[in-house]
């Protein structure tokens, strides 16, 4: 018999639920049946409701066995029942939400969201400490010390290579301009020597073997005029173990760099400039150059704050280059719906792991046909978003220097206003009079190609309204087929001759959402018109 399925753990001790009203082995584990399971959201981050009711079971004895409200590791899975196959549908930490009387019933919520062991990136103990630069001499005899006021300052984490120097559609159009924040560790003691110091640049090791620092306390810049007036100096990149026996990349100003425009100073301002001349940050092990595929750098940085990740489920970010710099703990799901939750992009959960991937709407070819048969039920309508929700006009911007945009790509009707192109999608929604700007901004992308495909996605997302529909199917081969892709795939709808016509045979749909019962699964989908394209 179909029944969803619960595992949850308690005391390290795995207790698994049917809603069959049987119990169910499967690969020789038994499943009893009393919980009560409307739905789970197939990938989807956030809570699935579950009601135990076990006679064999005191969950009150359980719960006030705990100092506080536990936490449990919990699954739901789907059975198709036969076979001993089960399809992941959500995986997270479960909380208590409900017990007393009956004493052996329990409501629990699922959150999958939430993963044991989750850290943040960097740790915050990497920030600089009072110990991270003792007193040390110099080969030339010179005593360095801290600088108080870097104190509890996160030097960066740098993927990517988050530098302004011209690069891509700009060519010979140098912008120029600092990227990510350096701090001064320590200075020489006394005259001339406080001129000299080391400034920090990077956690870790990177794959730039020079970087160019720029001194902004310099000029009209220190005056606090904007105009700037800013002074740079490219040095090589060194590593430094700290007073607590931490790497760091740093630069060294020494007798031979200070100048009268660039010296260490104990309140001043830093900033480094990855240029793609000198390389960026963190390495990408397969290349030996700094990582900067967005496939690569997030499952890193999801690894890095400790969340499992299926490795298997990042091909729609193929092509997309990232470049930023973190300079203060995260956490690594928060960072990606902050940085990329103005695209069409997600982040899921599946039973592997974590993983984000960008709406496939340009996608040319479907990854499965639905063939829809007498077991089908749709919405008898479909819907359409609002005019207000869609727009005519597409402005990404992206490459920030100092919080301030650099860059901007900008999509309208007819491509004529000044740095514009034209997109067909917003000359059909100038067409039905809608005005509207889908702004987004983009400060962890410095490639031009980039920008450029992602403005194309954002078109494709809000530019267009639809149709949508709801799509419900109990079809076991095709509710297996449909629950390892997962939300996100674009199908080709087939309607069978015992479906009364619904007009969208052949039509490509892209998964909103999933939601799955024992019995059955829903679908939101979004019809892709090709005269959307």
């Amino acid at each position: 018999m179909r029944s969803l399925l619960l595992v949850l753990e308690v005391g390290g001790e795995p207790r698994r639920y049917t809603t069959a009203p049987e119990p169910q082995t499967i690969g020789g584990e038994t499943y009893r049946p009393g919980v009560d399971i409307k739905g789970a959201s197939v990938f989807s981050l956030g809570q699935t409701s579950a009601t135990i009711t076990d006679a064999a079971t005191d969950w009150v004895s359980i719960l006030l066995g705990y100092s506080g409200p536990p936490v449990w590791a919990a699954s739901v899975s789907w059975y198709p029942g036969t076979g001993d196959t089960v399809y992941p549908l959500q995986v997270g930490l479960a909380t208590a939400d409900a017990a007393g009387r009956p004493v052996y019933a329990l409501t629990v919520s699922i959150d999958s969201s939430l993963a044991a062991g989750v850290r943040l990136y960097p740790d915050p103990s990497l920030a600089i400490q009072p110990d991270s630069y003792p007193v040390r001499q110099s080969d030339t005899g010179v005593d360095f010390a801290l600088q108080v006021p870097s104190v509890g300052a996160m030097t960066p984490v740098v993927y990517g290579i988050p530098g302004t120097d011209a690069r891509g559609l700009y060519a010979g159009q140098a912008i120029g301009g600092p990227a990510t924040p350096a701090y001064l560790g320590e200075t020489g003691v006394g005259a001339p020597a406080a001129l000299q110091g080391t400034i920090e640049v990077a956690i870790g090791e990177v794959a730039a073997s020079t970087v160019r620092v720029h001194n902004m306390s310099y000029g009209y810049r220190k005056r606090g005029d904007p105009r700037g007036g800013t002074a740079f100096v490219n040095l090589p990149v060194e590593y430094r173990v700290d007073g607590l026996g931490r790497s760091r990349a740093v630069v060294i100003v020494d007798a031979d760099v200070v100048r009268a425009d660039f010296y260490c100073v104990e309140d001043g301002e830093y900033w480094a400039e990855w240029l793609v001349d000198y390389g960026g940050g963190i390495v990408d092990p397969r290349t030996g150059a700094a990582m900067r595929r967005a496939s690569l750098i997030l499952p890193d940085l999801l690894e890095q704050c400790g969340y499992p990740v299926d490795a298997g489920r990042w091909g729609t970010l193929e092509g997309v280059l990232l470049d930023f710099c973190i300079t203060e703990s995260v956490d690594a799901v928060d960072w990606i719906t902050q940085h990329l939750g103005a695209l069409p992009c997600s982040v899921y959960r599946s039973g592997a792991g974590f993983f984000a991937q960008l709406d496939p709407l340009d996608s040319l070819e479907a990854g499965l046909t639905v063939r829809l048969g007498s077991e089908a039920a749709i919405d008898d309508k479909l819907s359409w978003s609002a005019p207000s929700t869609t727009a005519s006009e597409v402005v990404v911007s992206f490459a920030p220097i100092q919080g301030a945009t650099a860059r901007t790509v900008r999509l309208t009707a007819t491509g004529a206003e000044s740095d514009a192109r034209a997109s067909v999608l917003c000359a059909l929604a100038a067409a039905r009079g809608l005005s509207s700007v889908a702004s987004v901004s983009l400060p962890s992308v410095y490639d031009v190609a980039t920008a450029n495909r992602l403005a194309d996605l954002v078109a494709l997302d809000r530019c267009t309204a639809g149709p949508y529909a709801t799509i419900t199917t109990g079809d076991e081969d095709l509710m297996t087929a449909l629950l390892l892709l997962g939300p996100g795939a674009v199908l080709t709808l087939d309607e069978s001759d015992d479906l009364a016509p619904l007009g969208l045979d052949g039509r490509r749909c892209f998964v909103q959402s999933m939601t799955c019962t024992a019995s059955g699964l829903t679908m939101s989908v979004r019809v892709l018109r090709e005269a959307d394209r």
